[in-house]
């Protein structure tokens, strides 16, 4: 099937700055509430908001499909320090360090903001 996609847009313009497969390991299910980690290659900062694709995530009770969030109804600011942005190079990672922003579907006024060390050649961003 075709992969359902969770992103992370800022608010002034409607960019993506990040993008997530419904179905990847940056989503995870916690009782009632699905966490979305979206890597990114800069500090976010701002005032954002989420979008979720029609059908991203099903009912466990009755199959139904969630109906998606598709304008700027989901949005909050995230206040990053510049800590977060720190660079980390080697001989064999070229990549720069990304940062992951850890968002709460079930608690739309509230967001987290925290640094991954991850390199972004780890990430897959569509799976």
């Amino acid at each position: 099937g075709q992969a359902r996609l969770l992103e992370l847009r800022r608010k002034s313009d409607g960019h993506v700055l990040s993008a997530v497969a419904a179905a990847s390991s940056f989503v995870s299910i916690e009782g009632a509430a699905a966490v979305i980690a979206f890597p990114s290659r800069q500090v976010v900062s701002g005032a954002v908001y989420v979008t979720v694709e029609a059908g991203a995530f099903v009912s466990k009770t009755d199959q139904s499909a969630f109906a998606g969030v598709a304008d700027r109804s989901w949005w909050f600011e995230l206040q990053a320090g510049l800590g977060c942005a720190s660079m980390m190079r080697g001989q064999d990672e070229p990549q720069a360090q990304s940062g992951l922003h850890s968002v709460n579907i079930s608690q739309s006024e509230q967001a987290t903001t925290y640094c991954d060390m991850r390199f972004d050649g780890a990430y897959t961003l569509i799976g």
